[in-house]
């Protein structure tokens, strides 16, 4: 197997919407890994994760590992719920994949509501179509990852949420591997408005969180 696509996904819809978006894709060599809290239908073997430990905010580190104990592809793709991608987005990170056998690579691309952009993504512009990037600007929406080089995820930072893309992405630098920005390879996500109601206060972004994590791992 070339590609293995991981989709963690709790919500209602998302795994007919995944099947429609693979449906499509040039590129057939590749099986299909998810992590579904949604009890929704079965398109592919999908698998209930671990659930959240006390103390916890949610389970989505320990989901990712689990998918990734279930890697048997080449090259991972991090594919995230009710987004849209190109036809030849496989294809696209197979190819450069080749170029860059130990970098990883991330898409990039807009989340639209009712047909209109609702949230810009600024790595979408400028001239270049693909250009050397900072971990920071890592995103597990729409990316991918040797699996030679895939680091684990962090389970503690299950205690709150985001900034798993970012430290994922960290790990693997400090290991040698460069981040590729890649403006061709454009997704559109969907706008879905039930993040949970402690998602600001619980947030890594808050109160110096994630600089912990990051220099936890550096120093």
């Amino acid at each position: 197997m070339k590609i293995s696509v991981i989709c963690v996904t709790n919500r209602k819809g998302a795994i007919a919407f995944l099947k429609k978006q693979l449906d499509k894709q040039t590129f057939k060599d590749f099986d299909v890994i998810v992590a579904d809290d949604s009890g929704d239908e079965d398109f592919f073997e999908q698998f209930k994760p671990r659930q959240k430990n006390e103390g916890d905010v949610w389970n989505l580190n320990k989901a990712y590992n689990d998918c990734l104990s279930k890697v048997t592809g080449e090259l991972i793709v991090f594919l995230q719920d009710f987004i849209e991608i190109p036809a030849n987005g496989l294809e696209r990170f197979w190819e450069l994949y080749q170029l860059y056998p130990n970098d990883l690579i991330t898409g990039c691309g807009h989340k639209y509501e009712n047909g209109r952009i609702a949230e810009t993504d600024s790595r979408c512009f400028g001239d270049r179509k693909l250009v050397s990037s900072d971990w920071t600007f890592y995103e597990l929406n729409w990316a991918s990852c040797p699996a030679k080089i895939a680091p684990r995820f962090e389970e503690d930072m299950d205690k709150f949420y985001g900034g798993e893309n970012i430290v994922f992405a960290l790990k693997a630098h400090l290991k040698g591997s460069e981040i590729w920005l890649d403006r061709i390879n454009e997704c559109k996500g969907l706008a879905h408005n039930d993040r949970p109601s402690d998602w600001e206060d619980l947030h890594h972004n808050k109160n110096n969180r994630l600089n912990d994590k990051i220099k936890s791992l550096i120093i």
